[in-house]
């Protein structure tokens, strides 16, 4: 029961930052990866040098997913919100 209450709680937590943004790209000095508003990777690269992309796009790859272990089923992204933090 208290498992099933987590996960249903990650889930309304993930919902309800629902957003209408676009796709956000983050990058270190040597990886960059972009995640669309649904929440699935859709780039991923080494930037050290010209690469292709890491992230296929015929197989999708959910930023995070959910399993629940008593119903032996995923729970994948529907949208992703960021919202920046300035440190400083």
């Amino acid at each position: 029961m208290k498992k099933n209450f987590i996960s249903l709680a990650a889930i309304a937590l993930l919902l309800s930052a629902c957003g209408t943004e676009g796709s956000r790209s983050f990058k270190t000095d040597r990886f960059g990866i972009d995640v669309d508003s649904r929440g699935y990777i859709t780039g991923m690269w080494n930037l050290t040098r010209e690469s292709r992309n890491f992230s296929p796009a015929d197989q999708p790859s959910p930023l995070l997913s959910l399993y629940d272990e008593d119903l032996k089923r995923y729970y994948y992204p529907q949208k992703a919100v960021y919202r920046g933090v300035n440190i400083g």
